[in-house]
């Protein structure tokens, strides 16, 4: 996890740059806890195919045992 402050110097951009970016829903993974800060999940979101196959390995052992 990382913060709005990190992103925005990794970007080479103004903190209101990534401020805005977040609101507008640009930043991938991005969003604010309970105690308002912004923060940024870095790992890479799971693909559909593996998602649906586990599912299918998950039925599979729950129906063919």
């Amino acid at each position: 996890m990382k913060r709005l402050k990190d992103y925005a110097k990794e970007q080479g951009v103004q903190y209101r740059t990534a401020w805005n970016r977040y609101k507008a829903g640009k930043i991938a993974g991005a969003f604010q806890n309970e105690f308002g800060q912004i923060l940024i999940d870095e790992s890479p979101p799971e693909s559909h195919f593996k998602r649906v196959y586990k599912q299918l390995l998950i039925y599979k052992s729950l129906c063919f045992q």
